[in-house]
């Protein structure tokens, strides 16, 4: 997180965002049983918080502009597909058509403030984030903060300055792969859905977890959609609705919102965007990659909090709160020279010195530091790749290099691994002993490196940058 503040208002400025996503989590998570979203009885009407009364409201109005293809009214479908993937079978056509029934004959109703829910299950997954998103965001600009990035599970507001947004490749196979696009935005919205990283195998088959509330069945012929829109809500909303409604009807209701932009990745891989979608067009690669016969992946693991043995060091005031290690891969050469950085994310970069050998070697390089940096997320697995290109995009020479991975945490401890690899000899596998940060890692090299692997699911996060 780069900060413009004095250190103290944003120390505040971070703290007030954070409790407002807390406080809005209290009141939208229908995964929590304690949170006022799931609270409300099965029947009758009921006044809410002004909070959610707005997000149910916003459900309901998306409902109409998409034609139903968004409708939080989904999740009682799903249950439907649940039980089939339990069973092993694909849910029979009465039993879709029966649940589409009851959802559009028992819909929820909203007035001056009440809600009268009833027995079909709603989930706020399309636009609770949004509304998050928009209210944290808000909040860092009541605090003080002249511009606000702020990220949550993949979907983005930025207010104040411009920010870089890289838009992830569906088809990728590593974290770090090229991205779909990159795109500047200021004073708006970036939501991203995608229906390639979940599904349900049934039957040997593979269903998308998107379902058309229209039909109950998997929305298909749009992998990924991403929205820019003035608030995160309208984005959030938009993206869920564009993979059901597919490239033609989706962009056409695009362009009838106010601001929005979006680009898709339809089901053979092509890409569609409207027309102003801000695309950043980079300069060429300088150099061709390595074949994928030399092809290097690294795939690692972070320790979930629940099975850190607190370090010594941790056990002071602070040691009860974990927090999320900051993380640099990146390739050098024998003589510690480096030549790519594979991943860098911390939190805020006055602690990057903490990643002590990536800081010593990399300190001065302003541009890399901006253009790589971004906050690590929650405890996963994660997936980096090298195809023999420099930080510059040209060409290295095969030979002898060391693979680098080094982890510091704020109460907890720092690790580093060193891998060497000679790019001119054969493909090994090389599994990494696991350590007080990474639960795993492993390290391939050659023809199988270089696969497309679908990367794994990722956690959502919420970071806040505030300058």
């Amino acid at each position: 997180m780069r900060v413009d503040l004095d250190e103290d208002l944003a120390t505040a400025a971070e703290a007030a965002v954070l409790e407002e996503v807390e406080r809005l989590r209290r009141v939208l998570d229908w995964r929590d049983e304690a949170s006022e979203f799931s609270r409300l009885p099965a029947s009758g009407s009921v006044g809410v918080s002004p909070d959610l009364y707005a997000v149910l409201t916003a459900a309901e109005r998306w409902r109409g502009l998409s034609g139903g293809a968004f409708d939080p009214a989904a999740a009682h479908i799903d249950r439907v597909w649940v039980s089939a993937e339990a069973e092993g079978v694909v849910p029979p056509d009465d039993a879709l058509a029966g649940a589409v029934d009851e959802v559009q004959g028992l819909r929820w109703r909203m007035r001056d403030g009440a809600v009268a829910p009833t027995r079909v299950r709603w989930s706020l997954d399309g636009l609770a984030k949004g509304a998050i998103l928009d209210a944290a965001a808000a909040r860092a600009r009541e605090g003080g903060a002249s511009a606000v990035v702020f990220d949550i599970g993949g979907d983005l507001v930025a207010l104040g300055g411009r920010a870089e947004i890289l838009i992830s490749n569906p088809a990728a196979g590593a974290d770090n792969s090229a991205p779909l696009d990159r795109i500047r935005v200021q004073n708006a919205a970036v939501a991203t859905s995608a229906n390639t990283k979940r599904g349900r195998e049934i039957a040997g088959e593979l269903y998308g977890h998107v379902l058309d509330p229209r039909s109950g069945r998997p929305a298909t012929g749009v992998l990924q959609a991403s929205v820019l829109a003035p608030n995160a809500v309208d984005a959030d909303a938009l993206a869920t609705a564009l993979l059901v409604l597919g490239p033609e009807e989706g962009l056409e209701l695009v362009r009838r919102v106010e601001g929005a932009e979006a680009l898709l990745a339809l089901a053979d891989g092509t890409p569609r965007s409207t027309d102003a979608w801000p695309s950043v067009h980079d300069a060429p690669v300088q150099g061709e990659a390595w074949s994928e016969s030399m092809h290097l992946a690294l795939d690692f693991e972070l320790q979930s909090p629940g099975a850190k043995k607190r370090s010594r060091r941790g056990r002071g005031k602070r040691g009860g709160a974990y927090r999320r290690p900051y993380v640099a891969a990146w390739i050098e050469t024998p003589d510690g020279t480096p030549v790519r950085t594979l991943c860098l994310w911390i939190g805020r970069e006055r602690w990057l010195r903490d990643l002590r050998r990536w800081h010593r070697r990399h300190k001065d390089d302003r541009t890399l530091i901006d253009a790589v940096t971004r906050p690590t997320r929650n405890p996963v697995s994660y997936s980096l790749a090298f195809d023999g290109l420099d930080d510059l995009g040209r060409r290295l020479e095969p030979g002898p290099y060391v693979l680098r991975l080094e982890a510091a945490r704020e109460h907890g401890t720092y690790q580093i691994y060193r891998v060497p690899f000679d790019a001119r000899e054969d493909s090994f596998l090389e599994e990494l002993e696991p350590n007080a940060e990474f639960a795993a890692a492993s390290v391939r090299f050659g023809a199988a490196a270089g696969d497309s692997v679908e990367s794994p699911e990722k956690s959502g996060s919420s970071d806040a940058a505030v300058r």
